[in-house]
């Protein structure tokens, strides 16, 4: 199979829910475990896997990774149906958000790549699941990025091992400054510099982060994406 034709089919059933999915095939950074009427599933480098059904059958249930700790999946029904079946455990779902706009005007001198020395700093201040090690590897990596007031970081994000957006805090005693829509509008004239689609998964309870994406001009795709994991 070729990747186009993978793309082509995935383009048709639903572009704009599955950006991450296309990134990671244009990319080479995923490989296409299973492509079929049934659906797609691809298999990113770190060894998450990400499943696209076309239909809510189990039809791709024989064709799911068993390497694969970790997963992000579409579609509600097809969802509930994987975490039964493979006793999965799963975070609440995500809206998936996209940008198809212009870049964004914004002082790129205010940014730089975060260096090693401020790891543990990072470290202390992200609260999503994250560790000093994973850190470590994002500076490593060049995906994470700081801005710096009178020389201290006051704020970060970067973009997740699959080339999402995210990783964005912005330290407590700035907050309320606009730090963190500069931030994001940082990370999304990145993406473009990389040839890419700027996309990102919010939690459904998360209004805050909701409400900037849409402040941004993000537009928020139809399907939801559910993150599993194994127990």
């Amino acid at each position: 199979m070729s990747d186009e034709k993978v793309i082509a089919a995935i383009e048709a059933f639903d572009k704009d829910s599955n950006e991450d999915i296309i990134a990671l095939i244009k990319e080479k950074s995923g490989e296409i475990l299973h492509f079929s009427s049934s659906g797609v599933i691809v298999r990113h480098k770190a060894g998450t896997s990400y499943v696209l059904p076309f239909d809510e059958s189990t039809a791709l249930f024989p064709y799911i990774d068993e390497e694969s700790s970790l997963f992000s999946v579409r579609g509600d029904v097809f969802a509930k149906k994987m975490l039964t079946h493979f006793s999965l455990e799963m975070s609440e779902p995500c809206y998936f958000y996209i940008y198809r706009g212009e870049r964004k005007d914004v002082d790129e001198t205010l940014f730089f790549p975060i260096p090693l020395s401020d790891a543990a700093l990072v470290a202390s201040q992200y609260h999503h699941h994250s560790d000093l090690q994973s850190i470590e590897r994002a500076i490593n990596e060049n995906r994470i990025f700081g801005l710096y007031e009178n020389s201290k970081l006051v704020a970060f994000s970067g973009f997740h091992e699959e080339g999402s957006m995210g990783m964005l805090e912005v330290f407590p005693s700035h907050r309320r400054k606009g730090y963190g829509i500069r931030m994001e509008e940082y990370v999304i004239n990145r993406a473009m510099e990389l040839g890419r689609i700027p996309f990102c998964d919010v939690y459904i309870s998360n209004a805050a982060s909701a409400a900037l994406q849409e402040k941004l001009s993000l537009e928020r795709a139809k399907s939801l994406h559910w993150w599993m994991w194994r127990k």
